[in-house]
């Protein structure tokens, strides 16, 4: 059980580092303003912390 909890704690690490990784690229390239960036990357923390 345990080994399966770890497994889906990194998967779950990729799929954040994935998430922002993707919104960086989206602010770098103006289709997001800095604003919106906060407000989903603070959308992602709050998920995390449930």
């Amino acid at each position: 059980m345990n080994k399966e909890l770890e497994e889906i704690k990194l998967e779950l690490k990729s799929i954040c580092e994935d998430f922002t990784n993707i919104l960086k690229k989206l602010e770098s390239e103006n289709i997001i303003t800095p604003e919106e960036y906060q407000i989903y990357s603070s959308k992602k923390i709050e998920f995390l912390s449930n």
